[in-house]
């Protein structure tokens, strides 16, 4: 062997990766160096990112060492990752959105090229993308890839943060990259059951989906024809119907009957087996759009709060419902109608605090302009009638006013100050108790004199605030642990007609949500309208490309 063809070889070993040798470490230096240089003299380019700055942070705090790049190459954790992120689909978002492509056709072209070695920058941007990678699909796993104040003005918000560098570093260290990506996504019953359910309905898709029945008469039991044995092939798919028997398939018989109500009852109709025009409706959509339902559905679940408590109020504005939790079981469920497509009711979390009982109502100025003084203009006495006092601003303090000494006919709406409260009542709309909890909208929860109204199977019919059917019942369940007050005091109190206000022993949390598609507690998957029109905003973000953004990060 020639003393040329030995410092040839020699020279090759410098680069070679595989080995644990000089060259190896020599070749980590250089892609460090390139890293450091990428990132501190702004070489990297930010569009290509979702956040450098938080990048940057995490490799200025490594003293800018690789994370997914080792002496041996491509390091298994980089596999980890590449497999979480490929499963993005599972949570209902978009492998594509996480460079899944870009590090894809990095990791090949290294592992099958032999001369990318004398190319550290490949090395440089894999480890960059994977990092960046890593960081919003973490974030949009806490907190859901779309914020909602962004794109409706009545949503709010719960504001999770994440120390997104600590959470990466520790994967790092302890191997289990992959593991811990699935542990941020949320944990309750829910969201997973969502997550099969979403499974199964892809499947269906795959299929080919269902074909869609015409119009024509009201199918009932006894039916036969052609549009009978289309709904019977839709209620096996969607596995209402359990189980085919040996009959004929076109006859609609008792056991398609039980269907029919099953999937009545899932999609918030009157269950009463007979197949209408709005469970003809619900019929013909399209299976990928329950697909997506379901998807915007799951987002929804990264909104919330994870840990709730014990013991939390939910109400699904979709669903006209209210359910007391108690460890993950409902123990106290009624109707509630929400507010009107005019007067919409928002979504936020809060903290329940204080109960009045004989409430007055302050009347919001909205109301008072534009629903009160029409009224008031026709009729002089209509304040006087209705038991609604005058004041004359909202100023602490302020003075009662004789509403027969204001000219009514010169107070125009930009111009109302006043401020208006009704009495206690049998005319007073917040009935006998009131449920307070701060928030940015005034909004609350309170009884109502109109109950028949909750005998309606849509209920949106309030100005924004949530009418509940069973004040009394939520009363006394929120109150049962108050030491100070009993129970029979309290409902001797309802009786005197005189406001009170009772604290709660401690805030109860509650949460105002917009479910179209949940899993209740049979397991049953629902699916509800989108009263709102709130869907297909929120279907339009998650499409999205993530923008260039700062994620959000512990102070």
């Amino acid at each position: 062997m020639t003393r040329r063809f030995i410092i040839v070889l020699m020279f090759l070993s410098l680069f070679a990766v595989p080995s644990h040798s000089v060259g190896a470490d020599y070749f980590l230096a250089d892609v460090r160096d390139h890293l450091r240089q990428g990132l501190e003299n702004d070489l990297v380019a930010p569009a290509h990112f979702y956040d450098i700055d938080l990048v940057s942070q995490f490799y200025e705090a490594r003293n800018y060492r690789p994370a997914w790049i080792g002496t041996n190459g491509i390091l298994n954790q980089a596999d980890d990752l590449m497999r979480a992120i490929y499963e993005a689909e599972r949570e209902g978002l978009s492998r594509n959105d996480y460079h899944y492509a870009r590090m894809k056709e990095l990791s090949e072209l290294i592992r099958d090229s032999e001369n990318v070695i004398n190319e550290p920058d490949l090395y440089v941007k894999l480890d960059l993308l994977m990092t960046d990678a890593f960081f919003i699909y973490a974030f949009h796993l806490i907190s859901g890839h779309v914020n909602p104040e962004t794109i409706q003005a009545t949503w709010s918000s719960n504001g999770k943060r994440a120390d997104l560098v600590a959470i990466l570093q520790e994967a790092l260290d302890s191997g289990s990259v992959r593991y811990t990506l699935k542990k941020l996504a949320p944990f309750r019953r829910g969201y997973s059951l969502l997550r099969y359910e979403l499974m199964h309905y892809r499947y269906i898709v795959a299929r080919g989906g269902w074909k869609p029945i015409s119009e024509g008469p009201v199918m009932r039991k006894g039916d036969r024809g052609k549009r009978v044995e289309l709904l019977r092939k839709h209620l096996l798919l969607t596995e209402d119907l359990q189980f085919e028997r040996e009959k004929k398939p076109d006859i609609f018989d008792e056991d398609l009957e039980s269907a029919v109500m099953r999937y009545q009852r899932r999609h918030g109709l009157n269950p009463d087996g007979v197949v209408g025009s709005e469970t003809l409706v619900w019929l013909n959509v399209p299976a990928d759009e329950f697909v997506k339902k379901i998807r915007l559905n799951m987002e929804r679940w990264r909104w919330l709060a994870r840990d709730r408590g014990d013991i939390y109020i939910v109400v699904n504005i979709a669903d006209f419902t209210l359910d007391v939790i108690n460890n993950d079981e409902p123990e106290l469920s009624m109707r509630v109608i929400v507010g009107s497509n005019y007067r919409k009711t928002p979504v936020f979390s809060s903290g329940m605090k204080r109960i009045i009982v004989n409430p007055y109502w302050y009347v919001p100025p909205i109301i008072a302009v534009k629903d009160v003084l029409p009224e008031v203009k026709k009729n002089p006495d209509y304040l006087t009638e209705r038991k609604i006092r005058i004041y004359r601003n909202w100023n602490s303090g302020s003075h009662e006013i004789d509403p027969a000494t204001i000219d009514w006919s010169k107070v125009d709406t930009e111009h109302f100050v006043y401020k208006l409260r009704q009495d206690p009542g049998p005319l007073n709309p917040l009935g006998k108790i009131k449920f307070l909890f701060p928030n940015k909208f005034s909004v609350y929860l309170h009884d109502t004199p109109a109950r028949n109204l909750f005998k309606m199977t849509k209920r949106g019919f309030s100005s924004g605030c949530i009418r509940v059917e069973k004040p009394v019942e939520l009363a006394e369940y929120l109150l049962k642990d108050n030491e100070e007050e009993k129970w029979e005091e309290v409902k001797e109190a309802i009786k005197s007609g005189d406001p009170k206000v009772y604290y709660l022993p401690k805030p109860v949390p509650i949460y105002l949500i917009y479910w179209t598609a949940w899993v209740d507690n049979d397991m049953q998957l629902n699916f509800r309208d989108d009263i709102y029109n709130r869907d297909g905003l929120l279907s339009e973000a998650l499409n999205e490309k993530s923008p260039v953004t700062r994620l959000v990060m512990e102070p």
